[in-house]
């Protein structure tokens, strides 16, 4: 270098091996070094920053996971089983029946009763229908209220009064009117004791109970209570001979309707008056609904004219009087009264008394 000089001497003698030995000591810039390190992590921080936000995109508010709802799946509910609606029979209501009378006509019995001609004609097609020819005794059918009645939902069924009255028609048996009315045989046959249902008769009449009656309970006797009165029964409907007719047949039938099954002691007493003559009122007592009036009450050569007056009423029999008479009272209303004339037939056989 410069001002150095360059001379060397040729010869140097070597270092003494006694010479110290020099110690290097290297010096380490911690603070450098520290800070450094931090710069270079801080610096990484922000290069991770940004290549998150231009792969992730800008930071949004972290949307709360909703809990999953589960769906049910909707159990089909079956349909209700659609009940069809019965179809409803008209209620047979039984016509009335009404006894031909001298000089009377189909037209004259529908203006009588108020009913339409047709009505009365469709019953009765052999007397009224054309051609047709009454006579008097003939048993017509007189249609009620323009029967049948149609009774729909909630309609209470028209009620008939008991009993109900039936005119045998052809082919007609003890067994099917019982079915038609939905009352027992045994039923009918007791409300019709002088009739025999295996061999009816066209244009027989025949008593229809509504029903199989309930029997009445017998209650405690209290011998502190007051007897309670049994109700009357209605009054017995005259069913013949009609009203003013006049007969000459041998025996006279009288017959009306029943009012129920009676009790053990009760009966109908026919009270018979002779109208021609001052007599006592007989009285007549019967369980049955026919009276058949015999040669004891016919007309005879000597007599050959009677007029009678006659009507119905149950009784209930309450004890005997002293001398053994049985004791009656009243246990229903007394029916209408009625009248006949009987008359002396020469030709006719002489009656058989019966009762």
């Amino acid at each position: 270098m410069c001002g150095t000089s360059l001379d060397v001497e040729a010869s140097e003698e070597p270092a003494s091996e006694e010479a110290p030995k020099r110690r290097f000591r290297i010096q380490v810039p911690w603070r450098e070094l520290i800070a450094g390190i931090l710069t270079a992590v801080a610096a990484l921080a922000v290069v991770g920053w940004f290549v998150r936000s231009q792969v992730m995109g800008p930071s949004a508010t972290p949307t709360p996971s909703l809990t999953p709802t589960v769906t049910l799946t909707p159990t089909e509910t079956p349909e209700p089983t659609h009940t069809p609606t019965p179809t409803l029979s008209p209620t047979p209501v039984p016509p009335r029946v009404h006894q031909v009378k001298e000089g009377e006509t189909c037209v004259s019995i529908a203006v009588l009763y108020d009913v339409p001609l047709n009505a009365l004609v469709n019953l009765n097609q052999k007397e009224c229908g054309p051609g047709g020819i009454i006579r008097p005794d003939d048993l017509l059918l007189v249609p009620v209220d323009n029967m049948p009645i149609e009774v729909g939902p909630g309609t209470p069924s028209p009620v008939p009064q008991c009993p109900r009255l039936h005119v045998v028609r052809p082919g007609e048996t003890g067994l099917g009117i019982a079915e038609l009315y939905n009352v027992s045989f045994s039923l009918l046959e007791a409300a019709n004791p002088q009739v025999n249902l295996a061999e009816l008769q066209i244009n027989q009449v025949l008593q229809v109970p509504c029903g199989t009656p309930v029997p009445t309970p017998v209650p405690t006797a209290n011998p502190d209570a007051s007897p309670t009165p049994i109700p009357k029964y209605a009054a017995p409907t005259l069913l013949g001979p009609p009203d003013g007719a006049t007969l000459e047949t041998p025996l006279v039938p009288l017959q009306w309707t029943a009012v129920s099954l009676l009790r053990e002691n009760e009966m109908y007493a026919v009270r018979l008056r002779r109208l021609d003559e001052d007599v006592p009122v007989e009285s007549i007592y019967t369980r049955t609904t026919l009276v058949r009036l015999g040669e004891a009450y016919a007309p005879d050569a000597e007599d050959p004219s009677r007029e009678y007056s006659w009507e119905v009423t149950v009784v209930r029999l309450t004890g005997t009087s002293p001398t053994g008479e049985s004791r009656y009272t009243a246990a229903s209303y007394p029916s209408r009264r009625r009248s006949f004339r009987w008359t002396f037939n020469a030709a006719a056989a002489t009656p058989t008394a019966e009762r």
